[in-house]
Formats: C-alpha cells, structure tokens, sequence
C-alpha cells in the first residue's frame, strides 16, 4: 500500500545521506565515491538519538573488518549495551539481508560470548567484558521495510539461547516507518499564538518584583486538547527530551487512565509550569488566557496525558496542577526558570545551560562573524524555513553551525589544554563548581567568539586530515606505507590497523596537541595545508608513546597524564 508521507520521507532521507557523505566525504571503502551507506549511522544518532558528531564518531564501527556490526554504544551509567547493524535501501519494499543479520549474530556469540578476541573490535568488546553489564540489545536499522518473519525468528531464537542463564539479550528493529515517526516527532517549531483555558475554581494569584504567577488546577482534557492542538511546539523552551516509555511516564499514564486513582492525580503529579509574555485572567467568565506560551516543566505530564487522551483513555475526572509565569522580554529569568525547575533531575548537562546569557550573547557574537551557535540541539532544524534561509545569507552555508557542546569541548582542548574536561567529562563544562563543575571557567571573558571559531576550525581541519587517512584505498599491504608518507615520515612503516583504531578518539586530543605546538595562535586554523604538519606531528607522537602501554586507545586519549606525557615529547 502507497503511503504519500512515507515516499515523501524516504526521498528526503536520501537526500540528506548523499549531501552529508558528499560535504563530511564519508566515502565507500571500494571504490572512494560518496557513500550514504556510510553515512547513515552518522546521520541516524545525530538526527534521531541527538549525539553530537563528535560522540557518533567514537561508536561508530563501520569499515572493513567491522564483524557486521557498524556501531556500539554503553550507555551512560555502563549497564546497557547496543550494538547496531545498519543498511541502506534504495528501494523501500527491500530490508536487511541475511548475510548481515547472521553476521552480527555470529560476532556476538564469538567475541561476546566466546573467547575469542577480536581483531578490529578488540577494545570495544575488552571494555564491555571488563565489568557485568544489565542488558545488551541489538539494534536494526533499515532505511527500507525491515525484517522478513523468518529473520525476526532466527534472532529471536538466537536471543532465547542466550537468555537462559538470565534475560539480558533483546533485539529491536527500526524500519522506514519507524524513522518517519521518529524524526517527525522531533518537530518543534516557534508557537506565536494564545490559548485559552476555562478555570473550575478560582486560581492563586500574586505577583513578585516584575513577574505575576498564577497557580490553578486545569483539567487534563484541557491542557491535553492545547497540546493536540499545537504539538511539540508547546515544548519549545522545555529542555527536557521526550522520555519515551520511561517507568516515570508509565506510572503517570496509567493513573491517568485507572479508575479510583485518576481523581488523585492532583495530589500525586508535580504539575505543569508555563512561562509567557503575559497572561490575563477573567473572574466573570472564569477564562484564563496565555500568551506565546512555553512548557518548561512538566513536558512529560503533558505528554503522556496527551497520549491517553488521544487514545480516548483519559478519564475526565483527572485535575492537574498548573502554574502560569509572566516573563515578558526577560529572556534571563526565562531561562533561570527552566534550568531550576529542572536541575534536579536527569536532563544532558549542555541543554541546562543553553539560555545562559553567556550562551545567548555568544550565539549573537558569532553571527556578527558568519557563524551560527546552536545552543541546543535541533535548534537549527526547528527554524522556519524564512527564519533558516534569512540565516543562510548571513553565514553561507550549513557548514558554519557550531554545536554548542562540539565547540566547547574543542574551546577546553585547544585553549585550555584540558583534555579530562574536554573528552573524559564534557558533562562538567555545563555544571557549575557548586555541583563539581567548571562551568565558571568556560563562561569566562577568556572564551571570546574569535577563540571559539578558531578552535572549532581546527577540529574541522583535524577530521578532513583523518578522513584522508581512513580513506587511503590502496591494498592491505601498502597501506602502511601510504600512511606514512601522509603524516611525513622516513624510512618508518606504522601499524595502519592500530592506527585507525587510535582516531575514532583522537580528534579532541589532537586539537590539543596542535594548539600547543602552535602556542595557541590559531589564526590560520581553517588553513588545512598549513596545519597539516602539526596534525601530522601530534599523531605520530600520541601512536608512537600509546603502542606500549597496555591500556586502550579509548583510555589514553581520555587522560590528562597521558596528554601531558605526549606534550612532553613533542617539546623536546
């Protein structure tokens, strides 16, 4: 059966994988062409799981000798892994072929759990053995219909024979459809308009210096039917992701939906909180009306209230706190708002501090010089297409957007010379020192727009010099020996395997390193061929000090001991 929306994506996903391999050169192994095929694992974890480049590139296996499996990724708290098996379609009837789902069954029960070692993913599977994981999932991601019945089977079969000592292995399959509803649910435009709520009991007013709040309760139905209404675009200034199916999120469903405990929720729910230009309450007709407002708390409230009403399960008896802030053009409390009503609980550390005023006037700054500063991800994407274009006369093109944890991280290696804070812990560049952060130290006069152009420029020219290295496609054989005539070196042959396995974790490293070598002068950092030398250099002495050591790449290229022991080198 034709879908319309579902051709409509898959011609836009195709799109953007050829102008993404095509601009980040992500080229197929064979034959040195622009490959979307390589480009799908990048464009899936920073379109739809919100990595940032620079994460994605460190999960990311594909390649030749990659064992059918083309990315692995520990979760944060070490207990999940996924590894993930991708493919390409240019026909969405097609799905993933046998041979890659055998492949990816057949590394895990060899390397995972067998003994034998694996010699292009040996780190990767030496980290995930060296402590007790919760669960593993294999993750598979097709671009056309899926998997075939008889493939759901042999995973599940597989699945089975692993889980009977506990039930640790699951797999899930992410189709065409599946990627529409994903992307499409990330949507989250500007809302310029009012809503209007009618109040059954009359609400709590007062107003502290500048700002008026009131505080009611609202019936789901209500606030649910504005949200049907506008979307996600509700949420624009929330800066929370959507949690999905989240055991916080089912309990708030299912009360909301259960007899003798929905008239409860009042009591049982924190409630949702709004901020807004104004907002006018009328006692006579009990009207309250919001204008141009913002959930910045509570968005998964909303959301699963929503869900149960669209489903037509939301029982009418469900009250919800609401709480309505004025802010008027005072961005700055806007954005304290958001970040307090939120510190307390899991959200990604960059996202807390993206209506910093520092971060806000730093995203003026750079565009004054032709650069645009994503402050939070998918800023970019949520722009009207006026708003987008009116941006793209000012910076030239999409390759002038500096995402706001990439640039920091190369800010904290380059000039900093802190490699713990940029690769080992990046979430403590957003916190403040009262929470063991260093966040004072990046919000600084010493962080000017200049040096965060600079430095995010040399990590561009450091990942075009590294795609030249992955992408020498001479045999097996000479490989080596191409390699060392790239980074300039006589009469000496390095290891190419070892070597690439050393750049999935170098880029923060090396920036570093070249800043250093350059006395953090960067002004020609956008000129590669005058960088070159100094990549070139810093490369060879991070290899050259590494191959000894017992520990893995991913380790070294995380240690600040490790980084001042390479500077060492490079000043003698």
């Amino acid at each position: 059966m034709n879908d319309p929306v579902l051709d409509l994506f898959k011609t836009q996903l195709d799109q953007e994988l050829e102008h993404l391999a095509q601009t980040r050169r992500y080229l197929n192994a064979v034959s040195g062409d622009p490959d979307s095929g390589v480009a799908f694992p990048h464009w899936y974890f920073e379109r739809v799981e919100q990595m940032e480049e620079s994460e994605a590139n460190e999960i990311i296996t594909e390649g030749l000798g990659d064992e059918k499996i083309d990315a692995i990724h520990i979760s944060e708290d070490g207990t999940t892994v996924r590894f993930f098996q991708f493919k390409i379609c240019k026909n969405k009837q097609k799905g993933i072929d046998d041979g890659a789902i055998d492949g990816i069954i057949n590394s895990l029960n060899t390397y995972l759990l067998g003994n034998k070692k694996s010699k292009e993913l040996s780190d990767q599977f030496k980290r995930i053995k060296s402590t007790i994981r919760t669960s593993y999932k294999i993750v598979l991601i097709t671009s056309g219909a899926g998997l075939a019945s008889r493939q759901r089977q042999l995973i599940q079969n597989s699945i089975d024979q692993w889980n009977t000592s506990r039930n640790a292995f699951s797999y899930e399959e992410i189709n065409l459809s599946s990627l529409s509803n994903l992307i499409y649910t990330k949507n989250l435009p500007t809302i310029n308009s009012k809503i209007k709520l009618r109040l059954d009991t009359p609400p709590y007013q007062t107003q502290i210096g500048t700002h008026k709040s009131l505080v009611c309760d609202i019936t789901a139905t209500a606030i649910s039917d504005e949200y049907g209404r506008f979307g996600e675009k509700l949420l624009q200034q929330n800066i929370r992701n959507a949690e999905k199916d989240s055991l916080a999120n089912q309990a708030i469903y299912r009360t909301a939906i259960t007899p003798r405990e929905s008239q409860d929720f009042y009591f049982y729910n924190n409630g949702i909180t709004i901020i807004c230009d104004r907002w006018d309450y009328d006692q006579p007709s009990w009207f309250l009306e919001i204008d141009r407002p913002q959930v910045v708390n509570g968005g998964q409230t909303l959301r699963q209230l929503s869900k149960a009403n669209s489903e037509g399960r939301l029982r009418s008896d469900v009250k919800v706190l609401l709480r309505v802030i004025s802010i008027g053009s005072d961005r700055e409390f806007a954005g304290n708002v958001a970040i307090n009503l939120n510190n307390q609980t899991l959200v990604k550390s960059s996202f807390l501090k993206s209506n910093h005023p520092f971060f806000i006037q730093m995203q003026q700054s750079l565009l004054q010089k032709g650069w645009y500063f994503e402050r939070k991800r998918g800023d970019w994407d949520n722009l009207t297409e006026i708003e987008r274009n009116d941006l793209i006369s000012k910076i030239g093109d999409e390759t002038k957007i500096i995402q706001i944890q990439t640039g920091c991280q190369a800010y904290c290696a380059a000039f900093l010379q802190d490699i713990d804070l940029a690769k080992k812990n990046p979430k403590n560049m957003f916190l403040s020192k009262a929470y063991g952060g260093k966040f004072e130290d990046i919000a600084s006069n010493d962080f000017t727009a200049n040096k965060l152009i600079q430095s995010y420029s040399l990590l561009l020219s450091i990942q075009s010099f590294f795609n030249d290295i992955k992408n020498i496609q001479k045999n097996t054989k000479t490989k080596p020996i191409e390699l060392s005539k790239l980074l300039k070196l006589r009469r000496q042959t390095l290891d190419y395997a070892n070597f690439r396995k050393m750049l999935s974790n170098a880029n923060f490293f090396i920036c570093g390193l070249v800043s250093y070598q350059l006395k953090f002068n960067l002004t020609n950092a956008s000129n590669k061929q005058l960088i070159q030398p100094y990549i070139a250099k810093a490369l060879s002495a991070s290899f050259y000090e590494g191959s000894g050591s017992n520990a893995a790449w991913g380790t070294l290229l995380r240690s600040q001991q490790f980084f001042e022991s390479v500077k060492k080198k490079l000043k003698t």
